[in-house]
């Protein structure tokens, strides 16, 4: 006794409790894949992408192969992406790329969208190489790869762009003919190093494996660039950004610069204590711009950042606090940068009950706290700072430019906080 199940396009055949192999299956793409060229079957399957322009990305829950019809592209195609097209397929081989070509005039088409039930391949766990890659032709993918060669334009408008997961490459090809080609004319503005984030563009082939996309949507990019270029994006974007570490004071985010400007280090788990990296080491990834109670922060996207040990130079000029003033609205712009200054004791120093030291400075007409994390490993070396008096003057050398709500100073060694000795 059997019994046959359909769910969609799967087909399960279960003989006393056995399952049998979708490829063992007439009807499923698996089926379709596991038998000679030329074989002809009949297919039901959903449209994925029409990235390739002549042949299109078309799943069931049991494989993916490329659609093709002579005279049927991307701009004419009477289906859409999400649709569920059927009809009766030849096997074909065109250059290495298995298809699925109709032999009627047109499919029969059920109008989505329709479920895509395949999960999509992630390129960074698969690999790049066509041995990777050659069981996943026409499935979607996912990953982050780098540009390796800026984007170019062939003859005819076509753009490639060379890919690399930094031990193999792949060409993203965008054929010119597509209908929203024009929106991809950012990646020609791409430089190496770039990362492009890939969900759902699509494995083409021809003589070897390639990229494939429909929609500019498919690439998210997230570019090099600098410290200053970063501030300036909106809040939860992306950067790659590389930067020396100038202060690891705040204990849970460290100041990080380059020659445009300065930003605070953060990653979640990683503190002043246990931090990879140290002060003047450059440090390097991929950063989500966020707002934590008014400090723009750098937030790292991997586990933990390329390191370059220094020390590295830094080119910043440290901002002068008798020059500039102690008003939010004067220390907004320099946010993470390194101060000098020389501002007198308002109020002696405390500490509160985990053993954070807080020390209030002022100008004469403006005040900043000055906050020391007990955490910090040289924190036993402020103590000195609990016998200031008030009217004290502080030599600020190095001190960091922190923020909580309001502007605040930080530190992480106490030559950046000396008090003055009258000569």
């Amino acid at each position: 006794m059997f019994t046959n199940r359909v769910i969609a396009s799967k087909i399960t055949l279960e003989v006393a409790g056995a399952v049998t192999p979708p490829e063992e299956i007439e009807g499923t793409i698996a089926h379709f894949l596991a038998q000679p060229l030329d074989y002809v079957g009949t297919l039901e399957a959903v449209i994925t992408n029409l990235g390739p322009y002549n042949s299109f990305g078309m799943e069931d829950a049991t494989g993916a192969v490329a659609f093709r019809k002579s005279g049927i592209n991307a701009a004419n195609a009477p289906f859409a992406v999400g649709d569920k097209v059927s009809g009766s397929f030849k096997k074909v081989d065109y250059n290495g790329l298995m298809q699925a070509e109709l032999q009627e005039d047109a499919p029969t088409v059920e109008a989505g969208p329709h479920t895509l039930t395949l999960p999509r391949v992630n390129l960074n766990e698969v690999g790049l190489t066509a041995e990777a890659l050659a069981p996943y032709q026409s499935r979607l993918v996912t990953g982050e790869l780098s540009v390796k060669t800026i984007a170019a334009k062939d003859g005819k408008g076509n753009i490639t762009l060379l890919l690399t997961d930094g031990t193999n490459d792949i060409t993203l090809r965008l054929d010119s003919r597509l209908p929203k080609f024009a929106e991809f004319e950012f990646l020609m503005d791409l430089v190496v190093g770039d990362v492009v984030v890939l969900d759902g563009a699509v494995i083409g082939w021809f003589n070897g494996p390639q990229l494939a996309a429909d929609d500019a949507a498919q690439l998210e990019v997230i570019r090099q660039m600098s410290i200053e270029a970063f501030l300036a994006l909106e809040i939860g974007a992306l950067g790659k950004l590389s930067g020396v570490i100038t202060n690891m004071g705040p204990h849970n985010s460290f100041g990080m610069e380059d020659a445009t400007g300065a930003v605070a280090f953060r990653k979640s788990g990683i503190n002043s204590v246990n931090a990879p990296f140290a002060v003047g080491d450059k440090v390097s990834g991929t950063f989500k711009k966020v707002d934590y109670n008014g400090l723009m922060q750098a937030e790292l996207q991997e586990d933990a950042p390329t390191v370059e040990a220094g020390p590295h130079t830094l080119t910043l000029p440290r901002v002068n606090l008798n020059e500039v003033g102690l008003t939010a609205e004067a220390l907004a712009p320099y946010q993470s940068r390194l101060v000098t200054g020389e501002l007198s004791v308002k109020t002696i120093a405390a500490k509160d009950g985990k053993g954070n030291i807080t020390l209030l400075l002022t100008d004469g007409t403006n005040d900043i706290t000055l906050r020391l994390d007990y955490r910090l490993a040289k924190i036993a070396e402020f103590e000195y700072l609990m016998a200031l008096a008030v009217g004290d003057v502080v030599v600020l050398d190095g001190a960091l430019i922190g923020w909580y709500n309001v502007p605040q100073l930080a530190a992480d060694d106490p030559v950046q906080v000396v008090k003055k000795v009258a000569s």
